[in-house]
């Protein structure tokens, strides 16, 4: 029942490629993502592959018809490795900030939230209107996190695979 996964998940985890990736928020808002940026990144590799012979990194190995690789080859290939891991590790340091704050910021939304549950708190209308201030506001940071988690998260896939 998509209303009872809505109501418990706080995480979704996202199977492609054969790797898992754990996306922040219910499965509305995993929606939501799919429709607007996943989807469309999924299936363009597949149409663009239609047809074509299979990549490098597909065919069995040790059929390699050209013969060992050259120096420069091998110095050519570990630069390209060298310029995308110079790309990619800033943006695994970004995503990780990004899944702490959206951690931690749902942490303290989970506090407030049985803090609020207590029937004293509701009889102090000053400390509840905190509190549901204090509430609303996390609920925005929690949402911009969470955005930018996703665009980053994105933007390390996309490198990733065109490193593939």
């Amino acid at each position: 029942d998509r209303h009872l996964i809505n109501t418990l998940a706080d995480r979704v985890a996202y199977v492609a490629g054969g790797q898992v990736t754990v996306l922040p928020g219910n499965y509305d808002d995993f929606h939501r993502l799919w429709k607007d940026r996943l989807a469309p990144a999924a299936s363009q590799p597949k149409q663009a592959n239609q047809g074509q012979a299979k990549p490098a990194a597909a065919r069995p190995k040790g059929k390699n018809k050209r013969g060992p690789k050259s120096a420069a080859q091998k110095r050519a290939e570990a630069e390209a490795r060298n310029r995308l891991y110079r790309r990619i590790k800033p943006l695994k340091t970004k995503i990780a900030q990004a899944e702490a704050a959206v951690d931690e910021i749902s942490e303290r939304l989970d506090q407030l939230v049985q803090e609020m549950a207590d029937p004293e708190v509701y009889q102090d209308s000053e400390r509840f209107s905190r509190l549901s201030q204090e509430h609303a506001a996390l609920t925005r940071r929690l949402e911009r996190n969470t955005v930018r988690w996703e665009e980053l998260s994105l933007k390390l896939e996309e490198l990733q695979q065109a490193q593939d």
